[in-house]
């Protein structure tokens, strides 16, 4: 991990106290309370690569089909409306490049700082620093601080339903958090994604649909 946070930056929360003692308030840049990666409940781990890259475990910082899919699209378009991008790449852009500009050159450096991401660090880092790293709205980072913010309780502490509700968020946080019908209807596609995937069964998805 150490190799990892040598090139992420995730600035946390502080506290401010007075000199004699009393509390002044938080203090940050962006509202993050960063988790281990044992506070991560399996499903939110699942819910995420469900949603956001169901290859996650097999590939080395990129996805060859989801680019070549996101290729062909963008050559039909003839402008980039498709990244294909892994969590890798995601957690390249947000923490080490911050920047969403719809470039081939920033494309080309998020694909190769994910590759770079990928041989310094194991799996199970690149998710616990990709999930205190990921904007979920109302100036939310990480999925810690959502937990709290959401659901008033420790991420550890989350169900499936509420699981899939901030993987679902990942995608358009602004969008969907404004919206119920909106929200609800991203976290059934999580839902049936976990489902596609063989994280959960159909009598979940049932359970659990809004």
């Amino acid at each position: 991990m150490a190799a990892l946070h040598k090139i992420t930056t995730l600035p946390q929360m502080s506290i401010a106290i007075s000199l004699d003692g009393q509390y002044l308030g938080p203090v940050y840049t962006e509202y993050r309370i960063n988790a281990s990666y044992k506070e991560l409940p399996k499903h939110l781990i699942e819910a995420v690569v469900a949603a956001e890259d169901k290859r996650f475990f097999s590939h080395k910082g990129f996805d060859p089909i989801a680019l070549s899919r996101a290729f062909w699209k963008n050559l039909k378009n003839f402008s980039i409306v498709q990244g294909g991008s892994t969590i890798t790449q995601q957690l390249a852009r947000i923490a080490i490049l911050r920047s969403n500009k719809k470039t081939l050159k920033r494309k080309l450096i998020e694909l190769l700082t994910a590759i770079k991401i990928e041989r310094i660090a194991t799996k199970d880092e690149i998710l616990e620093t990709y999930l205190n790293a990921v904007y979920l709205g109302r100036n939310i980072f990480g999925v810690k601080t959502a937990s709290l913010e959401y659901f008033g309780k420790n991420v550890s502490e989350l169900d499936l339903n509420e699981s899939a509700y901030l993987a679902g968020l990942i995608q358009a946080p602004n969008k969907y958090y404004q919206s119920e019908e909106l929200s609800n209807k991203r976290k059934n596609k999580v839902l049936e994604l976990m489902h596609k995937n063989n994280f959960i069964n159909k009598k979940d998805v049932i359970k659990h649909k809004a």
